[in-house]
């Protein structure tokens, strides 16, 4: 069921005092005026159309009265004597106000008159039903204690409870209806990808049909969000951001509002990887991170992992294996580094130290997780001697090994600037920019390289004009280019072959986009630039397909896709029968570009008839007018381009005139 929820806004007293200040200039009583008979006209909106209308009008209108739908009973409580009220207070508000904050004076625990113990449940009340509704949720099932398990219902559902018949009647068997297939897209015939664009006030929807050299537009909506919005990981929902709160949508053809959630002023949303919730490859838990601590939550009950956050003294960062319940979190130094830094990796829910490593003459640290899991890169940036400058080094996990090893890798010149990183997807290789602007090196490392267990590097290309890295999906083809400040100069560079496939630019290039299957990819100049707002598809090898422009291009969003359904052994017998698979899709491709050629030999055929039908009908006008003509010309035809006197006319013109005095001796 999806729920609505509608936000009402007073005016600002600074509005007010405006008006009423215009209105004293103006001589203008506003007591005097009826403010509630003042009325637009009819289909007058003052340029301002919001869907909000759309949405009073396909919806039930609000309820005023709220009712007790913003209490909740909490029951199965302990029963205490007085002395231990205040203390299962205490714990009751500080569970609940995880949910929102409780309202003042909102929270009453009944005492037996005769007894002076507690009756074993309480009532809290919030600001709105939403919050209570997400505190019963929240609160539903929570293990107080062994024998106290807690029991949460919104006050209001009593009533409905209380109107249950004493005679058992069999539910309405209502018709079947299909609901919104959410997958469709992944049906296309032509195994296409779609991506979205927020340029101006629209939002739109496209299939990259690279094929035919092109896109195609398959949806489109005027203030679709207030400020931007977001696919979910597995490509299953659009999310769209307002003030309100955030809606989601999807469906086949047409993207139908699935799902509103209320959160005045929000500014951030976020998808769990499963499209679920919380963290981790299987939605297990979430985690957040606070002063000295970690507080990590199971997603089924929203509660803290042994009732209490982890502690840990002075801890900055933390981030999640892409694929295991583990974190990697960063302690820096402490005690004027008394204290080393270090990282640790944690198992989860167990809280166990799987492996640390202490780290002296810590500047800084950024922790990088490969895609399946497999390492962890370290980039550790370190104080020299002096202080006075930092050098870069890399502590390199392999998590999949006994004990978890760490390799220690120092690029050949330890002071170089690290300007970026990025792993291989599903592979075991990385790629470095390093060295001084505007022309650093890149160099690519492999973690398993033939007859060694070590990291070793494969190459360096020297002086390139580049800042960002972006890897191919799939592995195998990186795509290297030189972003903002520089010129947009791209690279297309092939990892297995070690040789650049193609080289190309894109002027003002602001972001760049792998679509999810690794064969195409974008370059985008967005609304940071004043200026060439638009993007560009290029196949992975180099090759620029088509360009499309938009202005006022604020954001550009492949469509992800969910993970293939095929065992990895599958897919790698594709992989290494890949050319007998592919003559299917070569002949499809050539059928395509046939197609192609076709429809311009008969655009081409259609331009010419129509230049043909153009030049008769004015050849025609010319006819028609040739009586006239003659008429001005007394008589005279001079149509015919063989009725002319040829004159030739001989000019002479004096280019200039030198004069030079010559010295010549005379014979005597």
């Amino acid at each position: 069921m999806v729920e609505a929820q509608l936000g009402f806004y007073n005016h600002p007293p600074q509005l007010l005092d405006g008006l009423e200040a215009r209105a004293r200039e103006l001589g203008i009583d506003l007591s005097s005026i009826d403010l509630d008979a003042i009325t637009l006209p009819a289909g007058e909106d003052l340029d301002t159309p919001s869907d909000d209308d759309e949405i009073l009008q396909n919806e039930d209108p609000p309820e005023v009265e709220m009712g007790f739908a913003n209490t909740i009973v909490v029951d199965n409580l302990p029963v205490v004597p007085p002395e231990k009220f205040e203390k299962l207070g205490n714990i009751i508000r500080k569970i609940f106000s995880r949910a929102s904050a409780i309202k003042e004076g909102g929270f009453w625990m009944p005492v037996n008159a005769d007894t002076n113990v507690t009756y074993g449940y309480c009532f809290i009340e919030y600001n709105t039903p939403q919050e209570a509704q997400l505190a019963r949720e929240m609160g539903n099932g929570y293990k107080l204690d062994k024998s106290h398990i807690l029991v949460v219902n919104i006050f209001d559902d009593f009533e409905r409870y209380m109107k249950v018949p004493d005679e058992w009647m069999a539910a309405e068997t209502k018709p079947y209806t299909t609901g919104e297939n959410l997958h469709k897209w992944l049906t296309d015939e032509n195994a296409r990808d779609q991506f979205v664009m927020r340029a101006g006030t629209y939002t739109e929807v496209y299939w990259n049909d690279a094929r035919q050299l092109s896109s195609e537009l398959i949806y489109q909506h005027q203030f679709w969000t207030d400020s931007f919005i977001q696919w979910s990981p597995l490509g299953t929902y659009l999310a769209t951001v307002h003030r309100q709160g955030s809606q989601v949508w999807g469906g086949e053809d047409k993207f139908v509002r699935l799902m509103r959630f209320a959160h005045p002023q929000v500014e951030l949303i976020d998808f769990s990887p499963g499209e679920r919730w919380g963290g981790g490859k299987d939605d297990k838990y979430f985690a957040r991170l606070g002063k000295n601590t970690i507080s990590i939550y199971e997603t089924d009950t929203f509660s803290l992992i042994d009732k209490k956050p982890l502690k840990i003294e002075n801890v900055v960062d933390f981030c999640w294996s892409p694929t295991d319940p583990m974190v990697a979190l960063f302690v820096p130094e402490m005690g004027g580094g008394n204290h080393p830094a270090r990282v640790s990796l944690m198992q989860i829910p167990g809280k166990e130290e799987l492996r640390q490593k202490n780290l002296f003459s810590v500047s800084d640290c950024k922790m990088y997780w490969q895609s399946n899991g497999e390492y962890l890169a370290v980039q550790v940036d370190r104080y020299t001697k002096t202080k006075k400058s930092t050098y870069t080094g890399f502590e390199l996990f392999r998590i999949k090994e006994r004990d978890i090893p760490i390799e220690v890798l120092e690029l050949d010149n330890k002071n170089d600037k690290i300007i970026a990183f990025a792993w291989e997807p599903k592979g075991h290789r990385f790629a470095v920019i390093h060295g001084d602007d505007p022309n650093p090196d890149i160099s690519f490392y492999c973690m398993q390289a033939a007859n060694t267990s070590r990291v070793s590097k494969l190459t360096t290309l020297k002086s390139k004009e580049a800042n960002a890295l972006y890897w191919c999906p799939t592995g195998h083809f990186i795509l290297i280019a030189g972003l903002k400040g520089f010129t947009g100069k791209l690279e297309f560079y092939n990892v297995d072959e070690l040789e650049t496939m193609a080289t190309g630019e894109h002027f003002m290039a602001t972001d760049i986009k792998w679509d999810p299957t690794g064969r195409y990819v974008a370059t985008v100049v967005t609304a940071v630039h004043e200026m060439e707002n638009g993007l560009q598809i290029w196949s992975f090898s180099g090759k620029l397909l088509y360009k499309l422009s938009k202005d006022h291009l604020y954001q550009f969003s492949w469509r992800p896709r969910p993970p293939a359904l095929l065992a990895p052994e599958k897919e790698e017998e594709i992989t290494r029968n890949l050319k007998k698979y592919s003559k299917k899709y070569v002949q499809e491709d050539r059928d395509a570009s046939n197609q192609m050629t076709e429809q311009e030999r008969v655009k081409r055929t259609q331009l010419e008839e129509e230049w043909a039908a153009w030049v008769a009908k004015w050849k025609q006008l010319h006819e028609e007018d040739h009586a006239h003509r003659m008429e001005l010309r007394d008589g005279e035809a001079s149509d015919e381009e063989e009725e002319y006197e040829a004159k030739e006319v001989e000019v002479e013109e004096v280019v200039g005139i030198i004069e030079e005095v010559v010295a010549f001796e005379l014979d005597h």
